[in-house]
């Protein structure tokens, strides 16, 4: 089977591996799509590590291993598997894709989750209003999640694209706060309330100190991106320092780090949602057509595509978004 393979720092391969076997509670999956988290992956594919790379997939059950009956060769389900041709999965973690519902969309089906894990950590209540904070693939699709759920929401960037996909998502308050209008029309839409919780979607020093900026008085502010680079330039930690002192300390405002819920389940009284719960409201939402995540889904490429496609997303090429793989 193909797979691309890391074998270093910027080293990536389409290799011929063997196709596995599923074994006890376990499926083999024959991906059609899987997709790029064009965050976490280019940061593995720039300092090297496991050679398997990847964890969005979607894909058709191959084969199921023994005492498996949950699902049949032949149903359709959304993976956490590796840019495989053929990839094992445990049987909790092929999760059905509803009817209606694309590979593509089905293989984003986790990213848009990871906003709605910060609002937990958040304790966000209902009718709050929510920003975040920059709209790359990660922003786009949390965006659209809690745009699908009812929940009060701007979505800011500088890049007049993904603004315009923002809005093809259903996102009704997508805006440049660079605008000469931008105090004025965040006024008219939250008023003297104020924006209870940013998410930090940027990965940007820069967007860190924009969210504390940004955010009422004991609000909150959930740190979504992996801030590059790192540490700081003297510049940009003065900035904080001064958003620290102007916001942080005297708005008492709660930064909030997020990673994402366990892949393990917990008694419900220690710990209620898995990440597979979070994924399989995501592809209810995507099959009921609440939530529609395909404007994000920018390019499309073949396996032997996926040495040059990674350097050109080490480069931070605009307008790359959402990027998957066809396996067919």
């Amino acid at each position: 089977m193909k797979a691309l393979v890391l074998t270093g720092p910027r080293q990536l391969e389409l290799q011929e591996l063997p196709i596995p076997a599923p074994g006890p509670g376990q499926v083999l999956v024959r991906h059609k799509i899987t997709a790029i988290s064009t965050g976490s992956e280019v940061i593995r594919y720039l300092a090297g590590g496991r050679p398997a790379i990847g964890y969005l997939g979607a894909g058709v059950v191959e084969a199921v291993g023994p005492s498996v009956d949950q699902l049949q060769p032949g149903d359709r389900v959304r993976t956490a598997g590796p840019h495989h041709k053929y990839v094992l999965t445990p049987v909790e973690a092929a999760l059905k894709i509803p009817d209606g519902v694309d590979f593509a969309q089905a293989a984003f089906a986790y990213l848009p989750t990871l906003v709605l894990h910060a609002l937990r950590l958040c304790d966000y209540s209902l009718g709050e209003t929510l920003c975040v904070l920059g709209q790359g693939v990660v922003g786009l699709m949390g965006s659209a999640l809690a745009a699908a759920l009812g929940i009060p929401l701007l979505a800011l960037d500088t890049e007049e694209t993904r603004l315009s996909i923002a809005r093809q998502m259903g996102i009704r308050h997508a805006l440049d706060p660079r605008a000469s209008d931008f105090t004025a029309t965040l006024a008219g839409i939250v008023g003297d309330r104020g924006i209870d919780v940013t998410v930090d979607a940027t990965g940007s020093y820069r967007g860190l100190v924009q969210a504390m900026e940004l955010t009422r008085k004991w609000g909150r502010v959930a740190i979504l991106g992996i801030y590059r680079p790192d540490p700081p330039d003297p510049a940009m930690a003065a900035a904080i320092h001064q958003a620290y002192l102007k916001n942080f300390h005297s708005k008492e405002l709660r930064l909030v780090g997020c990673s994402n819920d366990p892949a393990e389940s917990y008694p419900a009284h220690i710990w209620r949602f898995t990440i597979h719960d979070n994924t399989r409201q995501s592809l209810d939402l995507l099959g009921q057509g609440r939530l529609n995540l395909a404007p994000a889904i920018t390019h499309r490429f073949a396996p032997e595509d996926g040495p040059t496609l990674y350097e050109r997303l080490g480069q931070r090429e605009a307008g790359l978004l959402g990027a998957v793989y066809e396996w067919d």
